[in-house]
């Protein structure tokens, strides 16, 4: 599912959100994310700006991209 805007302001204050969160709950939270929808994106929703202000919203120690595409 894609989100209902490209805005990529909107994008980075989801990802802000869901991570603050899991920080809130526990400050030492990592989030784990499954990668496989950057990469299967048939509407071409995931471009890359869109993905780096998605990403980039989180601190890079706290997040880990599986990549279980290949």
């Amino acid at each position: 599912m894609d989100p209902p805007t490209t805005d990529l302001n909107f994008l980075a204050n989801m990802s802000k959100s869901v991570y603050n969160s899991m920080y809130s709950a526990d400050s030492l939270a990592i989030w784990v994310m499954q990668g496989w929808f950057l990469y299967y994106s048939p509407d071409k929703f995931w471009t890359r700006e869109r993905s780096k202000s998605l990403l980039e919203a989180v601190p890079d120690e706290r997040m880990i991209m599986l990549d279980l595409f290949g």
